[in-house]
């Protein structure tokens, strides 16, 4: 849809005179936002061939991590796993995997930091975090002014799940996406007690 908004505002701007300014800014958007997708479409055929191979939710994490460590070796990945006992739907494992990929991707490119923490775990409320901290040069005040493509795919995954992302900087001066939702296991469980 971005695409397409972007072609139209290009076709208009080639009818008037004296914009080729506006055309330039217009043609490297469409550049970055072709790439952004061509990544994601990648990353989207990584993560079903992972379901696939019927590996776990935690090997896929790690082949993540590992995907990224063979690019450079100038960073320490940190995996905190904590929900082997948290019978995710496959909806669940590919929106939470390919959150912590964007978001371990965009501190990976863009931190300028050497150090990722990516942890997931589940509280007494069966409320489930999954954050992704890099020390770096950490966000502006206000992430959504950024033009990230990735924030907006995370958003989405994010609602898709009925859940709440956070982009934040973090008290060591890095940047923290930080995903929280109810997993679908606990609100059935839920309602068959209420019922009961």
């Amino acid at each position: 849809s971005y695409l397409k908004i972007q072609v139209t505002r290009l076709q208009k701007l080639q009818q008037k005179e004296d914009v080729q300014t506006h055309i330039e800014d217009v043609m490297n958007e469409l550049k970055t936002g072709l790439s952004s997708a061509y990544r994601e479409l990648r990353e989207l055929l990584t993560t079903f061939r992972l379901k696939l191979d019927g590996q776990s939710l935690k090997a896929a994490f790690e082949q993540t991590i590992s995907q990224l460590r063979a690019r450079s070796d100038a960073f320490e990945f940190n995996l905190n796993y904590q929900v082997e006992h948290v019978p995710f739907t496959p909806q669940e494992e590919i929106h939470l995997l390919q959150i912590a990929r964007e978001a371990t991707q965009n501190a990976f490119y863009h931190s300028k930091g050497d150090k990722i923490n990516i942890s997931i775990s589940m509280d007494n409320l069966s409320l489930v975090t999954l954050s992704a901290v890099a020390n770096g040069v950490g966000i502006p005040g206000d992430p959504h002014k950024l033009n990230h493509y990735g924030l907006a795919i995370m958003q989405e995954r994010s609602r898709n799940l009925g859940g709440d992302i956070k982009i934040i900087k973090s008290d060591e001066g890095g940047t923290a996406a930080v995903f929280t939702f109810v997993p679908e296991y606990t609100k059935s469980a839920s309602l068959q007690s209420q019922t009961a």
